[in-house]
């Protein structure tokens, strides 16, 4: 059953609710008047956050480097170690020592809900959600 609306009949809060009670995995995207973005969910409980169509390396990278934790020397780096292979940027942090873990989350938490607030007080735009 695909999960679609409009966000006068069914708010942001509520989809949250449903997809954390139901433990979807996916990605939910909402269109509002402010911003486009997408969500992303494993087992109900949000992973990320993004503008809707954005590369996640390209905007994590983005972040870092708005905050002062990479430097330009850090960015090439990095985008030469992931070409070459797999790892994901919160692993090559980790391995290159330039953020911590719990730095890592606390970051993109915050982020997530940056993301977030405006479009929870939205009623107007659409929503829907893609199940993996």
């Amino acid at each position: 059953m695909p999960l679609r609306g409009d966000l006068k009949e069914f708010g942001v809060p509520e989809i949250f609710q449903l997809l954390e009670q139901q433990a979807k995995t996916g990605c939910l995207h909402v269109r509002t008047s402010i911003r486009d973005i997408e969500v992303y969910f494993q087992e109900g409980m949000v992973v990320g956050a993004l503008p809707a169509g954005e590369n996640p390396w390209n905007h994590l990278v983005g972040i870092l480097r708005r905050v002062g934790y990479l430097s330009d020397e850090d960015v090439q780096r990095l985008e030469k170690r992931q070409a070459n292979d797999l790892t994901s940027l919160k692993e090559i942090l980790r391995g290159e020592a330039l953020l911590g873990p719990r730095e890592i989350d606390v970051l993109l938490r915050e982020h997530i809900e940056e993301m977030l607030f405006p479009v929870f007080q939205k009623r107007r735009g659409e929503f829907f959600f893609v199940q993996d």
